[in-house]
């Protein structure tokens, strides 16, 4: 079974980043929560730079979509988990097996101006191991821009 998976990078506004990350990630959570209809939890892991955020929908084949926000670096890492988008300091990552629910979050996404997000990349993943990137800001293997 395929899945699409999109990457999004956010700017986060200077002040807020000096006051940590949370309140940042609290503010982008309810509004993307409130444009995709996708109630996001506060989860902690060091691996995602601390707190982050992700929510699920279900419906009749089990997940249908699923969407993360998250910092960009992670300092217990030590690591970028976009490198070559370095600029932006907050991602939300979406992915879903229902195609119409994924448009659905997709189209959310893009006019909830209040998150200023921009579409890094959009993936189509199969059950063999190579990915096709169908759309990537920059260069990418399997891919290109456009």
């Amino acid at each position: 079974m395929t899945y699409e998976a999109d990457a999004y990078g956010i700017h986060a506004e200077p002040a807020g980043l000096d006051a940590g990350y949370e309140p940042v990630l609290h503010r982008l959570a309810g509004i993307l929560s409130k444009a995709t209809g996708v109630a996001l939890e506060e989860r902690h892991s060091d691996v995602w730079g601390g707190v982050y955020y992700r929510g699920e929908a279900n419906g009749a084949e089990g997940k249908d979509v699923s969407i993360m926000l998250t910092v960009n670096f992670t300092p217990a890492e030590d690591d970028w988990l976009e490198p070559d988008y370095k600029e932006y300091a907050v991602l939300i990552k979406l992915f879903g097996k229902s195609a119409r629910r994924v448009a659905e979050c997709r189209k959310a996404i893009a006019e909830a101006s209040e998150l200023g997000a921009v579409l890094l990349r959009r993936t189509r993943a199969s059950p063999n191991p190579r990915d096709e990137i169908l759309f990537s800001l920059k260069d990418e293997a399997g891919g290109g821009s456009r």
